[in-house]
């Protein structure tokens, strides 16, 4: 379970988030919908352990976020900008993130396969990835926040900037996580695309978080 509990945040005189609250359950994928400026990403960086706000609790599976070791080794994040190594293959931009994450041996190359398929990346894996589309590119990144599958996965626009097959092959595999009962919250500019795989949607506006009407 995440618990979301009165976190704020300000930067200077602008509050940018006020009091928000949610809970994820596994499975469950959560998305936040809002006009950029809105707090989406930094409620994303909060979460993923980047930005430390002002007030307010974070915890999943009653690990506080404050035992950032503990925390963040059941969290997966997938920044908005692409985080890979271009002049590597998708195969070896995996490896390296898997060891960051201190994997080795079959343990690795386990969770390097299992990302893979999730995002459905054997065919390209040896091709590097500045020669790879951005749709491919955007799997490759998922992929990267899988390794070692995640309790909780964070995406921020993961499907920003792509044609409508990529986008719907990086929702195949957001729905597969979720099937293998992975907590995702997802930020998304793209109301119809919350409609298809969120359980639950929630509004972030003027820093306070709201639930869309039927």
């Amino acid at each position: 379970m995440l618990r979301v509990n009165d976190i704020r945040l300000s930067y200077g005189r602008e509050t940018v988030l006020r009091g928000i609250r949610f809970e994820a359950s596994p499975g469950e994928v959560i998305g936040l919908l809002g006009a950029n400026g809105t707090g989406k990403s930094s409620l994303i960086e909060i979460l993923a352990g980047v930005l430390i706000p002002d007030s307010g609790t974070v915890s999943l599976y009653d690990v506080d976020i404050r035992d950032r070791r503990h925390y963040l080794s059941m969290v997966g994040f997938v920044p908005q900008s692409i985080a890979l190594t271009m002049h590597l293959s998708g195969y070896d931009n995996l490896r390296q993130w898997g060891g960051l994450k201190g994997l080795s041996g079959n343990d690795l190359q386990q969770a390097v396969t299992e990302a893979g398929v999730l995002c459905g990346l054997e065919s390209f894996w040896h091709k590097p990835v500045y020669k790879q589309s951005g749709g491919m590119q955007r799997r490759i990144n998922l992929a990267s926040g899988l390794i070692g599958l995640p309790r909780l996965l964070l995406l921020d626009e993961p499907t920003a900037g792509l044609d409508r097959e990529s986008r719907e092959r990086i929702l195949d595999a957001i729905q597969a996580i979720k099937a293998k009962g992975v907590m995702v919250v997802m930020t998304n500019h793209y109301e119809p695309e919350q409609d298809r795989i969120a359980d639950r949607k929630f509004i972030l506006d003027e820093g306070i978080l709201c639930e869309p009407h039927a």
